[in-house]
């Protein structure tokens, strides 16, 4: 009876050792999906002040027709979820580029490259890019 219980112990503490490291992976893999999502949401929010810039007078601190001057607001520029950059600026557009900060199992971070006109949002492909 006594190698039958210590058996039974042991096939437990495995079988809860097997569980634990699945959710520690499940949460990570959330972690990671979640942050990449933060990163979209938030550079489609940027991109959507360099549209309300572009369309304002210059009166009321706009670009009248232009996203030439638009600057990301400080608080908004480096964010928990990530970093974001202008890349280029022209009058009739603007690039924006977000990197997340969560890095998965190969050390890269999300990053999604945005192009900003008048009328039209245009995201490019989320992709992991090393530090």
């Amino acid at each position: 009876m006594g190698q039958q219980q210590l058996l039974l112990i042991v096939l437990s503490v495995i079988i809860l050792a097997i569980a634990v490291v699945v959710a520690i992976n499940l949460y990570n893999s959330y972690l990671i999906t979640t942050n990449e999502e933060a990163v979209v949401a938030e550079i489609l929010n940027l991109g959507s002040l360099a549209q309300t810039y572009y369309f304002k007078p210059i009166a009321l601190v706009g670009g009248q027709g232009s996203f030439v001057g638009f600057s990301i607001p400080g608080s908004l520029a480096n964010t928990p979820h990530g970093v974001y950059t202008i890349t280029s600026t022209e009058q009739n557009e603007i690039v924006l580029m977000g990197v997340g900060k969560i890095a998965d199992s190969e050390n890269k971070f999300a990053q999604t490259v945005i192009t900003i006109t008048s009328n039209n949002i245009v995201t490019a492909d989320l992709i992991r890019v090393s530090p």
